[in-house]
């Protein structure tokens, strides 16, 4: 930002800070604080703090003229809407990089617990059918152990089909992910 009424000297007004309130339905207002600053040899020796200038922008009409801040020239004119719509449109920008972000950094824990809720589901239908072919080679005569065998086959193919799951899951998470980064 330009400095407000330097000139060739070294020393000069600028605004060091703007504070905006947007409360919810009370009349948006912006405020510049204000420091002097005295320079010698390409140094700053002294920055102080000064006043401030304040508005409320109750009349979203006024108009003012835009200045280059190189040298102050006028290059056209705004109204006071005109800053809301820009500063409106850089916190929605500004918002939706952040949220994106978030999303990748979500995609990728989600994909973490699908891989290792795969394998926990991987080694429990390995386990399940391993159990189910030890009690089937024991059970030939006996039907409390062939019902048990059935049973362990049942929940490994049930732990199979999760894992299936956990990995349609992981490429659908994957894919969302490569999506995000284009």
């Amino acid at each position: 930002m330009g400095n407000y009424k330097q000139d060739e000297s070294v020393a000069w007004l600028r605004s060091k800070q703007v504070v905006i309130t947007n409360e919810y339905n009370k009349v948006p207002s912006i405020e510049f604080q204000e420091e002097f600053i005295v320079e010698s040899e390409g140094s700053v020796i002294s920055k102080t703090q000064m006043g401030k200038v304040t508005a409320m922008l109750s009349n979203p009409n006024v108009e003012f003229d835009l200045l280059n801040p190189t040298n102050d020239a006028v290059i056209g004119t705004a109204k006071f809407i005109d800053s809301y719509v820009i500063l409106y449109s850089l916190y929605r920008y500004l918002g939706n990089k952040r949220d994106v972000s978030n999303t990748k950094l979500k995609l990728v824990a989600t994909a973490t617990e699908v891989m290792e809720a795969a394998r926990i589901a991987s080694g429990l239908a390995d386990s399940e059918a391993s159990a189910a072919n030890v009690l089937a080679l024991a059970a030939p005569n006996n039907e409390e152990l062939a019902t048990a065998a059935v049973s362990k086959a049942s929940i490994a193919v049930t732990k199979k089909a999760e894992f299936d799951a956990a990995v349609t899951a992981l490429a659908a998470a994957q894919s969302a992910y490569d999506a995000s980064l284009l």
